[in-house]
């Protein structure tokens, strides 16, 4: 099931565009540590395609190539000894879906404060299993100002957000939409 994101429009898109330039300017545009040389060279421009005619779906279904992720990782049991396993079957739809989100709540913020608007917690997919905590935050607002700076500065695998006290799940279904 692919995310309803409910404000996303032409000016949603021009300002997630505007945010991945931003990061590609400053150098800190999140790749995956999973994907190989070849997904890392060629994901910024698929980002942008996706975000300028796609969704996350088709983001999604452009990373899904052997090409451009890694097949093993190496991973630390809680003892610290280190093992090889294979990188999950859905690995580029867990990417796809939380980097295009992660664009589309920046563009948001950016709206919310342009416009004098505010932000909500809503849930954007439904998921299977639903967390308390993740349920929890449904319906709450969110400061745009703090949560803009926090989507800005962190990288997308540290899902706790300091300045916004925004904290999710990796797939937990969760965006914002404007008031």
């Amino acid at each position: 099931m692919s995310f309803n994101f409910l404000n996303l429009d032409d000016e949603t898109r021009k300002l997630m565009l505007s945010e991945v330039e931003r990061d590609e300017k400053t150098g800190t545009v999140y790749t995956s540590t999973r994907f190989t040389t070849e997904g890392i060279t060629a994901y910024s421009s698929l980002l942008k395609e996706s975000i300028t005619r796609g969704t996350e779906t088709s983001l999604a279904e452009s990373l899904n190539k052997p090409q451009f992720f890694k097949s093993t990782e190496t991973s630390t049991t809680k003892t610290g000894a280190s093992y090889t396993k294979g990188v999950s079957d859905i690995a580029y739809l867990t990417f796809a879906e939380g980097e295009f989100n992660k664009y589309y709540m920046r563009a948001l913020s950016l709206r919310a404060i342009s416009e004098n608007r505010n932000l909500e917690i809503y849930r954007a997919k439904e998921v299977e299993n639903h967390q308390p905590d993740s349920d929890a935050k449904i319906g709450e607002s969110i400061n745009a100002d703090d949560f803009l700076k926090d989507l800005q500065e962190l990288q997308v695998n540290n899902f706790t957000y300091p300045a916004s006290g925004w904290s999710r799940k990796p797939n937990s279904g969760l965006s914002v939409k404007l008031t």
